[in-house]
């Protein structure tokens, strides 16, 4: 991990979100999305979760395994990773995994973009993310 650039903060932007229900109608929507990435020389892990209405966290994704590549002539990264989600009681959401595929623009004003897919039941889930940007080296949260 020493060859890479340093990432690591609070990101904050939009997931756009869309399934289908049980009658095959595609429901969409948009929620506020914040990604934390703490990395080391020698491991990364990116946790996630959605803002309800509220303002509330929802539950919180865990990166488990990883792979970074250098993009566009080494100048971005692309971290492409699976994650776990325990789920949460409250919100009727079953514990699920899922895999996302995000890239790392930038070194000084660092944003993400990307997208995700899950195997959440008792509808699969993909979407993408929106102005995903960074906030702070502060890697602090609400979990």
């Amino acid at each position: 991990m020493f060859w890479i650039e340093d990432f690591s903060g609070r990101y904050e932007g939009y997931l756009e979100y869309e399934y289908r229900d049980d009658k095959c109608v595609v429901k969409k929507g948009k929620l506020k999305h914040v990604k934390i990435i703490h990395q080391t020389g020698s491991k990364i892990t990116v946790f996630s979760f959605t803002q309800k209405p509220d303002g509330t966290p929802s539950s919180v994704s865990e990166s488990l395994g990883l792979h970074v590549d250098k993009t566009n002539g080494d100048k971005h990264f692309e971290l492409i990773y699976s994650y776990l989600n325990h789920g949460s009681t409250e919100q009727n959401f079953s514990p699920h995994y899922g895999t996302e595929i995000i890239k790392v623009i930038g070194t000084h004003k660092k944003k993400i973009s990307g997208r995700y897919f899950t195997e959440r039941l008792p509808y699969l889930t993909k979407g993408i993310f929106k102005d995903m940007k960074w906030i702070s080296k502060n890697e602090e949260h609400e979990f």
